[in-house]
């Protein structure tokens, strides 16, 4: 009988385990490289991409500043790490450029989604190492270099508005405005409008009106382009005082708000206000007992920060507190949002109780330094008061925030005015506030009082963008003639049609 082969089993035993081989050979390749394209797949589904919303210049007291927003829209975060201006690093120009805003320290992280906004200040005679000036007429291209390694672009035309030129009478200037810079594409002056104070569920926004000063948390919007900026008062905890106003006085009253406010869904809103008319330095009347925080600063009662500082009078104390509560809210809110505050005639116009009684001057500083839009309103009663009170008070505005965005609420006849001061309001007012708004790119917005249909002002509203950008006779002083804007005949001001040529009348009825 034959035996078996050793040499034949070791050939079958050889076929068996090079499939075997093959097998675990196989699979050890195609795990690993599964998971690469896995990876793969990954990496390049993730991207950066910084999308520039818009860009504008100013000119104030000499120098040019570049107001630039922008938000990263792609799936991955990343990081600005430098500023080209027409293609030379922004630090290489002589004198010296600074970058201030969300620009102020590089490299800036760029969230996906975290809106940002920058400043680039360019100072007189500025120049690059081959010796070009940046001056009037100059085109300007802002370069974001990432460190993924990209650039992103926009430009503006330097010295195309200056910040005290929007001042000037008359209406010859309408070719000379700023221009704004959105997605790359250069267009003209924006003349935006909107509504102030909506309440609840109001369905009803005209279509012309762009921006939104909602009164409520849950304000659902009618139209998605609709920009929305919340005014908070319908968070404040039922503490009152016998004046009416809604002073704060205890670490509860702090805590209670500070988690109302931090309950927001920021995402909804352009912006948010810190104050309007309450919770100035003035109705900080906390008790001597105090001790809490707000959005991370210490607040303490005046007993309490004596111990920090020993020889602190009460207004400095005061301003302390203040300066904490604008900081703290600043701080919390910015990186989410846009953050503003009111300020109004009576706390900037010489003639009233100015700034120290209503913000003290370090919080004062603070605000013109970082917050980025305000609330004006002046409630001009006639051309008299116009240039007694409103006219100071916009050059105020101007020389004490030129780089922030503004919104005006337009005068009218509020329900809680004495007989004598309605009587001497007059709707040709409406016309000295719309052309002086419109001049400084203030978004004009009507002050709702009740519910919806809008009033007939919100009609005037139209007419006078209308004839603001028509370039209609517009006149700061009394004449005889046709009021275009209201239709009343005689002697008036504002936009006029003159019947007796240019003859001025006497400024009195």
């Amino acid at each position: 009988m034959q035996g078996k082969s050793f040499t034949h089993g070791k050939r079958g035993l050889s076929s068996l385990m090079g499939t075997v081989i093959l097998t675990a050979a196989t699979i050890a390749i195609v795990i690993p490289a599964s998971l690469w394209t896995g990876s793969l797949a990954t990496i390049f589904t993730r991207y950066e991409n910084i999308e520039i919303k818009n860009a504008y210049v100013v000119n104030s007291g000499g120098y040019y500043v570049v107001n630039i927003e922008y938000v990263n829209t792609g799936s991955s975060p990343t990081s600005i790490d430098s500023v080209l201006l027409n293609g030379v690093p922004y630090s290489s120009y002589t004198p010296h450029i600074t970058l201030a805003k969300n620009l102020g320290t590089l490299p800036l992280i760029c969230k996906t989604g975290a809106s940002k906004s920058g400043k680039i200040i360019i100072p007189p005679s500025a120049a690059d190492p081959s010796g070009n000036i940046l001056t009037d007429g100059v085109t300007l291209v802002v370069t974001l270099h990432t460190t993924g390694g990209k650039d992103y672009s926009t430009l503006v035309v330097l010295g195309v508005v200056s910040v005290d030129s929007m001042t000037q009478k008359g209406s010859d200037d309408q070719g000379s405005k700023q221009m704004k810079i959105i997605n790359g594409s250069i267009t003209g002056p924006q003349y935006e409008l909107g509504i102030y104070s909506v309440d609840w569920d109001w369905q009803t926004i005209p279509d012309e009106a762009m921006w939104v000063i909602a009164a409520r948390v849950d304000w659902p919007k009618p139209r998605p382009d609709i920009k929305v900026i919340l005014d908070w008062w319908s968070l404040h905890p039922p503490w009152e005082g016998p004046d009416g106003v809604n002073y704060i006085r205890t670490a509860a009253d702090l805590n209670y708000l500070e988690a109302q406010l931090k309950s927001v869904n920021t995402n909804y809103y352009w912006g948010i206000i810190f104050i309007e008319e309450e919770h100035y330095r003035i109705h900080i009347n906390f008790n001597d007992d105090v001790n809490t925080t707000w959005f991370g600063e210490r607040m303490l009662g005046y007993p309490l920060y004596l111990a920090e500082v020993p020889s602190a009078t009460r207004d400095q104390w005061l301003d302390e507190m203040f300066l904490r509560m604008v900081r703290g809210f600043y701080n919390y809110f910015h990186p989410m949002t846009n953050v503003g505050i009111g300020v109004p005639d009576s706390a900037i116009t010489p003639t009233w109780r100015a700034i120290q009684y209503y913000y003290g001057n370090p919080a004062f500083a603070f605000i013109q330094e970082n917050y980025d839009f305000i609330l004006a309103y002046a409630y001009t009663l006639n051309l008299d008061d116009y240039k007694a009170n409103s006219a100071i008070y916009y050059a105020q505005l101007d020389q004490y925030f030129p780089n922030q965005k503004k919104f005006w609420i337009l005068t009218r006849i509020w329900s809680d005015w004495p007989p004598e001061k309605q009587a001497a309001w007059q709707e040709e007012a409406i016309a000295l506030e719309i052309k002086s708004s419109l001049d400084r790119q203030m978004v004009v917005m009507e002050a709702i009082q009740g519910s919806p249909p809008f009033t007939p002002q919100w009609q005037l509203i139209l007419k006078g963008r209308q004839l603001y950008e028509s370039g209609a006779p517009y006149y700061e002083e009394y004449v005889e003639g046709e009021n275009l804007l209201t239709g009343q005949i005689g002697r008036t001001y504002g936009w006029v049609n003159i019947e007796l040529g240019e003859k001025k009348l006497s400024p009195h009825f």
